[in-house]
């Protein structure tokens, strides 16, 4: 009988792509591989040898994944998306797994981080440098995956005769998210969660400042403003979308690296997007309007070009070749070999699988009684059904929630874009062109 490989994500665009690579790699080994969202998924079934899950930091995260996926004995496999960090997370030890989560796994992108979680009391057994699996897809043998300028442009009504200037934006702490909401029950300092807040605010103010004067007398550019999945919308962006309609768009659709193929100019303020836009050989430039202190930016980033001013941020619209960054200063984060990290993620999968096999490890002496208290005490099934029944609503009948402050509080945005992605028939294209790699490829 076939092994069953369940793969949770969580951020679609960052995520769901990594997942297909999984997914055909897995299997041609010859697993059955089922793909779940994280947030709009429950397994009443569990009968999976092995979850793999975009992270996992403590007992909760782990309790969450075995009581609504996973079961009671299966291993968990952790991605952990987040591996590159400032001094300050590395100091407010914001960064790594608790180490009493005995079957939980990590895939550490590189020598740094899996030294760091030795050093945080993972058992080396328990994690392996693989490799970033979204690195794989900057690698010359994925370059025919992408859509090009011409078929994003019909796809997204952009005029391709123009210069298209992608900014990445990372800018999260927003007062009126809920993702802020959520930080300031969970975060103690209240001051520094503000003061980072009012840096954001102030900056994102200063470059949509810079956008609206380079527009005016630059037709010939769009900028792609890429928004942060829990970013909102300020007044001062709708304005600029009402006021150049054709020459600056917010897309979220697809993923960064996607918009890094097609687009002429890339850039953000702080974001790990960079390397990935180095690795494809698009240098990318940081807007600094206001600078970062060494302590709250990655080391990686150190000896970029900033522009800081706006006279700048026009002028390196002219200089499309630029080097931005030094790739020495970020490849002991990533380990870069010529076998690929899919690869080295399903060879490590097949190790713990093996080794599971002659394991008596159970999670919860009483995990049925135990579950079923999760599930009710967190309200999951209601969630869920409330969800579910939302996204009937709005795909079949169109029907849509208009209250900005509903809209907000609930992330109902994310449950329509949810509805749309899942149905679109690019998936099963993207797929059939991940697969063909894989096969491909002689490793």
């Amino acid at each position: 009988m076939k092994k069953k490989i369940l793969i949770i994500y969580e951020n679609i665009n960052r995520e769901y792509d990594n997942c297909l690579l999984l997914k055909a790699e897995l299997e041609r080994r010859g697993y059955t591989v089922v793909l779940k969202y994280k947030t709009e998924s429950i397994c009443i079934v569990q009968d999976a040898d092995l979850v793999i899950t975009p992270n996992c930091y403590n007992i909760e995260n782990e309790r969450y994944y075995r009581y609504l996926f996973a079961g009671n004995k299966c291993p968990l496999l952790s991605l952990q998306y987040e591996q590159i960090f400032t001094k300050e997370s590395e100091i407010k030890r914001l960064c790594y797994p608790d180490n009493n989560m005995p079957n939980v796994y990590f895939a550490a992108w590189g020598e740094i981080y899996y030294n760091k979680l030795l050093q945080h009391d993972i058992k080396p057994s328990a994690a392996r440098v693989t490799g970033s699996v979204g690195l794989d897809f900057c690698r010359p043998e994925f370059r025919c995956f992408y859509l090009d300028k011409g078929e994003m442009g019909r796809k997204y009504n952009l005029d391709v005769n123009k210069k298209w200037m992608l900014f990445i934006s990372s800018m999260t702490l927003f007062p009126e998210s809920p993702y802020y909401r959520h930080l300031s029950i969970d975060i103690k300092d209240k001051e520094y969660l503000t003061e980072r807040s009012n840096f954001e605010v102030k900056t994102q103010e200063k470059i949509l400042e810079w956008f609206d004067e380079f527009l005016i007398s630059n037709n010939d550019y769009i900028i792609i403003y890429r928004r942060h999945p829990v970013e909102e919308q300020s007044e001062k962006f709708k304005l600029l979308l009402s006021k150049y309609p054709k020459n600056f768009v917010d897309i979220a659709d697809m993923s960064v690296k996607q918009w890094i193929s097609v687009c002429d100019y890339c850039y953000n303020w702080f974001s790990t997007a960079s390397i990935e836009a180095s690795e494809f050989g698009k240098p990318t430039q940081l807007l600094r309007p206001y600078p970062i202190s060494e302590e709250r930016d990655y080391s990686f980033l150190s000896n970029s070009i900033k522009c800081s001013t706006y006279e700048e941020f026009a002028s390196s619209t002219k200089q499309k070749n630029a080097d931005s960054i030094d790739r020495s200063l970020y490849i002991d984060n990533y380990s870069v070999t010529k076998t690929p990290a899919y690869y080295r993620i399903c060879d490590f999968l097949d190790d713990i699988i093996e080794r599971n096999e002659q394991s008596c490890y159970y999670f919860d002496k009483y995990f049925i009684l135990n579950r079923f208290k999760y599930y009710i005490n967190k309200f999951f099934i209601f969630k869920l059904a409330i969800k579910r029944i939302y996204q009937f609503a709005n795909k079949k009948l169109n029907f849509v929630i208009k209250s900005s402050k509903i809209r907000s509080k609930y992330c109902i945005t994310q449950l329509e874009y949810s509805v749309k992605f899942h149905n679109d028939s690019i998936n099963i294209i993207k797929y059939d062109k991940i697969r063909d790699i894989v096969h491909k490829l002689s490793i």
